[in-house]
């Protein structure tokens, strides 16, 4: 009997630790996917920002951009067309914006009551109403989004967890693929850092000073016209290095859109905690954790 008791003990006290074990990798995976999906929707809002603001250039160089338009003739220059640009990107923050009002909504559903599962059926359908009204999206959005919409009526008002997961997967789909669809973006910001790098080297060499020069180049070299091309070199490369950093946001930004496909996909199927949604959730920590550093 005593043997007995004690077996049972040994397989309580297991099933115990086993079960509290469950229960804190199911915290941490939903932690990490409500972390890691309002931590991209923040990037992301963060980037069209910077961009709006022009904080993707330090001061001094902002600072030398408006010194430079003044000596250098700007019709050499490529002009880009700004309004244009950021009215497209306050746009995008919007949409954006109806995302993470969708997650934050489904997190609340789970944890479940009428009013939040009203609310996030509001937010599917807010944040489908606003990629309906996108203009000029390549012909693989549109198709997305027009078949999207019966996902959309069959999950509002059907008070269904899976049908919301559904519609949540697809939805990160389509915003993935506008993210990705970022053309008018990269050509915005390449021309502007060309409009920079142009005005540097269309300095004329008369407006330097040779023997200033001289000290802060620090190389045997005489002749100012050589003087004034190295000089332009480094100008460049810190523009370089500012265009590489805005290169790096945008890299993590697209892993992480690509793992919150991958994790949305997985709890589409109503496997909570498996393997593969434990492992992309902790490559979605890992590139938010890193790209938090280097920003």
């Amino acid at each position: 009997m005593k043997n007995n008791i004690s077996k049972l003990t040994i397989l309580f006290i297991t099933f115990v630790l086993l079960n509290s074990c469950a229960s804190i990798n199911k915290k941490d995976i939903h932690d990490g996917i409500y972390n890691g999906r309002l931590g991209t929707i923040d990037k992301i809002t963060n980037f069209y920002l910077k961009l709006l603001s022009n904080n993707y250039m330090d001061r001094s160089q902002k600072d030398l951009m408006v010194i430079l338009s003044q000596h250098v003739d700007s019709a050499q220059m490529v002009e880009s067309n700004t309004k244009v640009f950021n009215d497209s990107l306050n746009i995008k923050m919007k949409q954006f914006a109806l995302l993470k009002s969708v997650y934050i909504q489904i997190d609340l559903m789970e944890k479940s009551s009428d009013k939040e599962l009203r609310n996030a059926e509001d937010s599917l359908a807010a944040a489908y109403k606003a990629i309906q009204a996108l203009k000029d999206v390549p012909a693989k959005i549109k198709a997305s989004i027009d078949s999207l919409k019966p996902m959309i009526e069959k999950a509002v008002g059907g008070r269904k967890l899976e049908y919301h997961k559904d519609v949540v997967y697809k939805l990160t789909s389509i915003y993935s693929d506008i993210w990705d669809n970022e053309q008018i973006t990269v050509e915005f910001i390449k021309n502007k850092f060309n409009d920079f790098e142009a005005k540097i080297k269309n300095l004329p060499v008369a407006i330097f000073d040779a023997e200033k020069l001289k000290e802060m180049i620090n190389q045997p070299y005489s002749d100012k016209s050589i003087l004034v091309d190295m000089y332009k070199i480094k100008m460049v490369e810190k523009i370089n290095e500012s265009q590489a950093a805005l290169n790096d946001e945008i890299a993590a930004i697209d892993k992480s859109m690509e793992l919150l496909i991958k994790i949305d996909k997985e709890l589409a199927k109503n496997q909570f905690i498996n393997g593969d949604l434990a492992k992309f959730v902790q490559e979605l920590t890992t590139v938010q954790q890193t790209s938090h550093i280097k920003n």
